[in-house]
């Protein structure tokens, strides 16, 4: 019997990236307990496929970003587009697999308008191929 490769673990390699990409931004796997006001980033595997089993996954991610104020959120929204974009095109790589190709699917907004000095937050949702 042949054995085959396991797929990679996407958020691991995602993390990874984001750590290397968003220096000072603190990038969790696990939902926080609070809402932080400091710039956060929360990700999250929502579904996905085997694109070709063994080989090459193809996850679909939530993103949730937290900031202090508005446009802390807002820029920090824009930089994990720039940060996922950059691993793509750099095929970001670690022991346990590398970025692939990144779609967007929905862009980073406001999830609330709140008052300033409370967590503010914004969704954004990607399809990320990792091998």
């Amino acid at each position: 019997m042949m054995r085959t490769r396991s797929l990679p673990v996407g958020e691991l390699i995602i993390k990874a990236a984001l750590d290397h990409y968003l220096k000072g931004v603190k990038v969790l796997l696990v939902a926080p307990g609070k809402l932080p006001v400091e710039p956060t980033v929360y990700l999250k595997r929502t579904g996905g496929v085997a694109a070709s089993p063994g080989e090459v996954d193809q996850g679909t991610y939530q993103f949730r970003v937290f900031g202090g104020r508005f446009s802390e959120a807002a820029e920090l929204g824009q930089a994990l587009r720039d940060a996922l974009y950059a691993a793509e095109a750099a095929q970001f790589s670690t022991a346990k697999g590398r970025m692939g190709k990144v779609t967007e699917i929905s862009a980073p907004s406001p999830l609330t308008q709140e008052n300033e000095g409370s967590p503010f937050v914004r969704y954004a949702t990607y399809n990320v191929i990792t091998r």
